[in-house]
Parts: structure tokens; sequence; C-alpha cells
């Protein structure tokens, strides 16, 4: 058996009514840029730490 509860704003629950709004598009999108260009900048270091054995962050 299962229980639904709903709340007095159009039928949405509780939390869902209390949930933090969104980041605007333009903050989201600047979020996954930055994301996906440290993330390359990861891949080349550890590509460049194995042609070369030297570490240039030590």
């Amino acid at each position: 058996m299962s229980t639904i509860t709903l709340s007095s704003q159009k039928g949405l629950s509780s939390s869902a009514a209390l949930a933090a709004p969104r980041k605007p598009f333009l903050a989201r999108l600047y979020d996954a840029i930055i994301s996906a260009q440290t993330a390359k900048a990861e891949r080349q270091l550890a590509l460049y730490v194995q042609r070369t054995g030297h570490d240039p962050r030590k």
C-alpha cells in the first residue's frame, strides 16, 4: 500500500515546493565549461607526465 501527500500548491509535494531554485542558465553553462576545461587540462598533464616522467607540479 502506498500513500501520497499533497500540499496546497497545485499538487506538488512539500519537498518539491521547498526545493532550492535552479541556477541561471549562464551560470550553469559557465560551470560546465570550467569543468570541461579542468578535466582536459588534467588529462593533458597526465599524458605529459607519462611521456616525460617529470611532474611539473613538484
